[in-house]
Parts: structure tokens; sequence; C-alpha cells
């Protein structure tokens, strides 16, 4: 309300005097924006389908392993393993192994069955 003219500040005024809520319309903007990135989110979750080495890979991330402990783990090279690492923060979004580990489980906990369950 800092920045707002005055016919704006009088409505505020007579919204919260009538027992209602009166929302900025810059606020309202940001909160629709806002609405909508979730939604596309979800849409774009609910489209990640990993194949099996990325579904080993990230049950791995999630015990906090590296690329060498989980090359070794799943039987291929390191470099393939930072292969698939990268497709995988692609498909999840996300900026680096931290954010595909956080991204996995929260879509493992939306989308059990085809993502992350074998």
């Amino acid at each position: 309300m800092k920045g707002s003219n005055p016919t704006e500040l009088i409505q505020a005024i007579c919204s919260v005097q009538s027992g209602e809520t009166y929302i900025t319309k810059t606020f309202d903007s940001r909160v629709i924006a806002s609405l909508r990135d979730i939604v596309v989110r979800r849409k774009a979750a609910a489209a990640v389908i990993l194949g099996i080495r990325e579904r080993q890979i990230v049950r791995l991330l999630m015990r906090d392993k590296t690329n060498a402990e989980i090359a070794i783990a799943i039987g291929v090279s390191e470099e393939a393993v930072e292969n698939h690492l990268t497709v995988l923060i692609q498909k999840l979004q996300a900026r680096n192994r931290l954010e595909a580990a956080i991204a996995a489980q929260m879509y493992r906990a939306q989308r059990p069955r085809r993502m992350l369950d074998s």
C-alpha cells in the first residue's frame, strides 16, 4: 500500500471497514502468476517418466551417494552416471544434483508408481 494512490487507499479503507479483505492489483497479479507456475509444475511432474537407470540413480542420490559410489552400485562407469544425471536434472527441471534429489522426492510423493517404483 506504500506506493498506492489516494483512490486506492480510500477503496482499501472502505473495504476493510465493511469487513472485506482488500488486495492490491499488484499483489493480485503476483498471486495469479504464482498459481499458474504451480499448475505448470504439477503438469510437468505428471509427465515425468524416468528410465530404469534414472530411477536407480535417484534412489542412490537420495541416499547421498557420490557419482563414483553410484557407478559401482549399478555397474556402470562414472561417466555414464554423469550422463544420466544430466538427463535427470533436465527432466526434473533442477539446477543441480541436490535439487534433482529434492524434486525426485516431491515427485515420488505425487507419482509413486510411474516415476520411481520399479
